[in-house]
């Protein structure tokens, strides 16, 4: 019994702390006009990564 509940605590910390990672469908948005990129965004480690020179030329620099 002891053995089966340390299971089940165990299972159970193991689903809730896991975190899934989903591909990055959406696109990047300044100032309320989507901007296309030949380059996907992606998200590492719950950040997303986006192209900095597409971000950077958009925005005037």
């Amino acid at each position: 019994m002891k053995k089966l509940c340390s299971n089940l605590i165990f299972a159970l910390g193991f689903l809730l702390l896991s975190s899934p990672v989903y591909a990055s469908n959406q696109s990047v948005m300044i100032d309320g006009v989507a901007i296309v990129s030949d380059v996907k965004s992606e998200v590492k480690n719950n950040r997303t990564m986006v192209p900095l020179r597409m971000i950077s030329e958009n925005l005037g620099g």
